[in-house]
C-alpha cells in the first residue's frame, strides 16, 4: 500500500515538474513575441534585440545579407554583419552632436507639411506657433507647455495641438492669456527642463505644464545621437536598402534604449529634472501642473508623490479624462501610431481648461 502511494506521488511530482517547465517555456515564447519582438512589423518583419553591457545586437535578417566593411572606422559605434546591426554603447555615448539639442532642434520661420498632409508652423524662436511672442507680456497670463512629440503635436495640424486648443478655449483673441508650445520630438524630462531654461523663462510664464509620457524615461541625448549618426553612416555605405535599415532601426528606438538600460533610471532621468523644475518655480514665481499620459502604475505612484511633495497640481489623463479607454483608435492619429489625435487633444484641452485653468487663472475665475 505504501509503495503504491509513493508511486502515485512520484508520478504527480513528475507531472507537476512537466507542467512547470511547460509553463515557463510558453511564458518565454509569449515574452519574446510581445516584448523582444518589435511591434509594428508583425510576421513580415520581426525585429529581435539582444543586449550586453556594451553591445546591442539587432537582428534585421535579409536586410543585411553580407558583412559590410564601410563602417569599420575605429570611432564608429555601428557595424553591419550579415543579418545584424551591432551598436557599441561606449562609442555611441562618446559621440558629440553637431548641433545644440535645445536651441537648434526645430526649424525657424517656416511652414512644413507632415506625411499626413498636416501643417506645422514654426516662429523665429523655433517654437511651433503661428506667430512670434513679445518678451514683455504686459498683464497677460502666460502658460508654457513642456513635453515631447505628444505635446508638440506629431501628425496633427497646427489647429489641433493641445496648447493651441487650450488657447482657443480660454482666450481666442490672446488679449489676456497666451499659451506657448515648447514640446519637441523625442525629448526626455531633462531636455524639457533645459529647454524651459534656454527658451521659456524669458517669456516669464505664470504656469508651466509638464506633459509626462513614459517614453520620457529614455535618455534623449543618446537617442538623438543614434538617430543623427546612423543615417549618415548607412548612406555612405552605398547599399541599396540603407533607408529601409535606417527606418527599421528608428522604429526600434524605444525598445533599443529601454533594453540598453538607458530608460530605467527614473531618479536620474525624471525625478532629478523635476527637482530642478521645482527650484525654478520658486525662483521665477510660476506654478507647475504635472500631467501624465497613460503610464505604468509604478511611475504614476512615484510622480503623484512628487507632485504632492512640491504642491503641484497633478493630472492623470487615464484616470481623470479616460484617455485611451474604449475605442483606442479615436485617441490615436492612426492605427499604427499612438500620438494623440485631434479627438484626444480636444478631450484633454476641455478637461484642463474647465477643471484646472479656470480655477488657477484669476481673470478666468470671474467669467
Amino acid at each position: 500500500m505504501l509503495n503504491k502511494i509513493m508511486h502515485k506521488s512520484g508520478i504527480r511530482i513528475v507531472w507537476l515538474f512537466f507542467i512547470i517547465v511547460t509553463f515557463l517555456f510558453v511564458t518565454k515564447i509569449v515574452y519574446e513575441k510581445y516584448s523582444i519582438w518589435r511591434y509594428g512589423f508583425g510576421k513580415d518583419f520581426p525585429l529581435k534585440v539582444s543586449t550586453s553591457s556594451k553591445l546591442v545586437k539587432v537582428y534585421v535578417g535579409d536586410l543585411i545579407n553580407s558583412n559590410i566593411s564601410c563602417l569599420s572606422k575605429s570611432e564608429n559605434p555601428f557595424s553591419l554583419i550579415k543579418g545584424y546591426v551591432i551598436i557599441n554603447l561606449t562609442k555611441l555615448t562618446t559621440l558629440k552632436l553637431p548641433y545644440d539639442p535645445i536651441v537648434d532642434v526645430l526649424p525657424t520661420n517656416t511652414i512644413q507639411t507632415d506625411e499626413l498632409g498636416n501643417q506645422h508652423t514654426f516662429n523665429s524662436e523655433g517654437l511651433r506657433a503661428l506667430r512670434d511672442y513679445s518678451i514683455s507680456k504686459g498683464n497677460k497670463t502666460r502658460i508654457i507647455f513642456l513635453g515631447d512629440s505628444f505635446t508638440y503635436g506629431a501628425l496633427v495640424n497646427d489647429s489641433c495641438t493641445l496648447p493651441y486648443l487650450i488657447q482657443q478655449l480660454l482666450d481666442p483673441t490672446e488679449t489676456k492669456l497666451e499659451t506657448l508650445n515648447l514640446g519637441v520630438f523625442s525629448y526626455d524630462t531633462k531636455l524639457e527642463v533645459k529647454r524651459l531654461i534656454k527658451k521659456g523663462l524669458k517669456y516669464k510664464p505664470d504656469i508651466v505644464v509638464l506633459m509626462y509620457h513614459p517614453g520620457d524615461l529614455i535618455n534623449a541625448t543618446l537617442k538623438l545621437k543614434h538617430d543623427k549618426f546612423l543615417g549618415g553612416l548607412l548612406s555612405g555605405c552605398n547599399i541599396s536598402n540603407w533607408e529601409v535599415i535606417y527606418k527599421t532601426l528608428l522604429k526600434s528606438d524605444s525598445e533599443l534604449f529601454w533594453r540598453m538600460g538607458f530608460g530605467n533610471d527614473i531618479d536620474k532621468n525624471v525625478i532629478g529634472p523635476l527637482n530642478q523644475l521645482h527650484k525654478l518655480s520658486s525662483q521665477y514665481n510660476f506654478s507647475v501642473i504635472l500631467v501624465l499620459f497613460p503610464s505604468p502604475l509604478e511611475q504614476r505612484k512615484i510622480l503623484k508623490e512628487v507632485a504632492s511633495d512640491f504642491n503641484w497640481t497633478y493630472v492623470d489623463l487615464e484616470k481623470d479624462v479616460g484617455y485611451g479607454i474604449g475605442n483606442k483608435t479615436l485617441w490615436r492619429v492612426n492605427s499604427y501610431d499612438a500620438h494623440p489625435s485631434c479627438f484626444a487633444n480636444h478631450k484633454v484641452a476641455n478637461y484642463l481648461s474647465e477643471s484646472i485653468f479656470k480655477k488657477k487663472v484669476s481673470f478666468l475665475r470671474k467669467i
